[in-house]
């Protein structure tokens, strides 16, 4: 993979420096209105006109290799062997004869049902026998790829991509980028929206908003890396450029979902870019802790023993504090894991393992609500002490609740996060299932992730950013719904 800039580093009408930000597939300079079509985008594919249904067979090579998990029948066997041989003669209707004769011996017959949909030409059958191999393994690359077409979720090329190539090429766009944003305000008389009862208010003129008809949905992670498999190109997004509506001046921000104009202070909400780079929030957990109660929090904490302790040998008193309220993105994980627990027992006379005392157990387990940190500061270790948080509570995401609220976007996708998850899961399994009150019995456990769904959800927090008496600067973090508070690191600022 490599990362290319884009944008030269001044204009070449005004030679004015960093004043190229991207906006619509263009170069623009915000000072002197300069435009410059992207002269680096990717190429697009162009094959020769042919049909779904001749494009696919036409990869299709003769295979006597099975996949399937278990036991399969005799004459299922044959007649899959002779759908091959008719694959081979590119006998497509003798193939699919063959093929469903094969299931009439064995139904569940997984490899039947997979060749089925590579051959068929009807849309609804494929999408029947794809959905059966699904049902029974959820992961099935190849399934979930042939699916995400027949959805119209990624085109025939950028399955072809999944499948093939080592992934998309990594671009950096140098340049702001100009993003769509929306304001969270009053839409009767452009006052501010706040949180009563769970309801969103305006503060003048008492506007009461209608309840997010939107629900807090899943995705699957195999379908999301599929889908990112299958991009020529992906972003990577620095600054964005935005115009605030209500004063048109622009201005330059980075990792912000929510902000406010240096010029007129109105809130701005950041919806996509014009590299559609960005994933919006599926959920966000309202703030339940205000700020009295969130400084109570805090004293708390500062007065406990632990700290009183460090203050006999350093002047870490609050000296002053200073408070924000924000939103903070988390990917949360669900997963159905297959584990395989193996125990050993050893004989304490001999002080070896007894080859013949053994025992082998397939479990099944899920993991739901993991909550993975979707930024790299505050540092994930300070903000897994937050846990736990009530996901019960959690509601869809509505850009009005962040009128009063600072909001980051997140840093790290969910395609590395996903890798933290896996960690987690594999820890909590262990722990889990690991477990032998006898000492001469050693317990090995091998998870397997079946399947891994994820969201993107708006987490609160009150934070402190806490001055000491000798000039060393600290932070603190409050759950905005629990009222659970950590304490950082204090730092020297030479």
């Amino acid at each position: 993979m490599s990362i290319r800039p884009l944008a030269p580093s001044h204009c070449p009408n005004c030679n004015k420096e960093r004043t190229l930000f991207i906006r619509r597939d263009a170069f623009e300079c915000r000072f002197c209105g300069y435009r410059q079509p992207l002269s680096d985008k990717p190429p697009k594919l162009t094959k020769a006109p042919a049909s779904d249904v001749e494009e696919r067979r036409a990869k299709l090579h003769a295979s006597y290799a099975v996949s399937h998990p278990g036991p399969i029948e005799r004459w299922a066997r044959v007649k899959f062997d002779s759908a091959q041989d008719a694959v081979y003669r590119k006998d497509w209707d003798a193939a699919l004869k063959s093929l469903y004769q094969s299931l009439e011996y064995q139904s569940d017959f997984l490899d039947a049902h997979l060749w089925i949909a590579r051959i068929s030409a009807d849309d609804d059958e494929r999408r029947e026998h794809l959905e059966y191999v699904l049902a029974v393994m959820p992961n099935h690359v190849e399934a979930i790829r042939e699916l995400m077409v027949l959805n119209g979720q990624i085109t025939r090329e950028e399955a072809e991509r999944a499948a093939t190539s080592d992934g998309p090429v990594l671009q950096h766009a140098s340049a702001p980028v100009a993003a769509d944003i929306a304001t969270p305000n009053c839409p009767e008389c452009g006052g501010m929206m706040e949180e009563v009862n769970g309801r969103l208010v305006c503060s003048h003129c008492g506007y009461q908003a209608s309840a997010n008809a939107r629900t807090v949905g899943d995705n699957s992670l195999t379908m999301a890396l599929v889908e990112k498999r299958g991009k020529a190109v992906n972003w990577v997004v620095g600054e964005h450029m935005l115009e605030c509506q209500y004063c048109g001046a622009l201005h330059i921000q980075s990792h912000k979902l929510s902000t406010e104009c240096p010029f007129c202070g109105s809130v701005q909400i950041v919806k996509q870019d014009a590299l559609d780079s960005l994933q919006q929030p599926d959920g966000m957990l309202p703030f339940a802790i205000t700020q009295t109660q969130a400084e109570a929090a805090l004293e708390a904490k500062l007065g406990g023993w632990q700290e009183r302790l460090k203050g006999f040998f350093t002047a870490n008193r609050p000296d002053q504090i200073r408070w924000q309220s924000a939103y903070l993105p988390f990917w949360i994980f669900d997963a159905l894991v297959h584990i395989r627990r193996t125990t050993y027992e050893r004989n304490p006379r001999q002080n070896r393992y007894m080859g013949q005392i053994y025992q082998t157990e397939e479990l099944a387990d899920s993991f739901t609500k993991l909550p993975i940190p979707a930024v790299k500061s505050p540092h994930p270790k300070l903000l897994k002490k937050l846990q736990p948080w009530d996901f019960d509570k959690l509601v869809p995401y509505d850009l009005r609740r962040l009128s009063k609220h600072v909001a980051e976007l997140y840093t790290i996708d969910f395609d590395k996060a996903s890798l933290d998850a896996r960690s987690v899961i594999s820890e909590i399994a262990r722990w889990k299932h690991g477990q032998s009150s006898d000492e001469n019995v050693t317990v090995n456990i091998f998870p397997m992730i079946q399947h891994m769904s994820f969201r993107l959800v708006l987490l609160p927090l009150w934070i402190a950013n806490i001055t000491e008496e000798d000039g060393d600067k600290r932070l603190g973090l409050v759950n905005g719904q629990t009222g659970q508070t950590v304490l950082g690191k204090a730092v020297k600022i030479k």
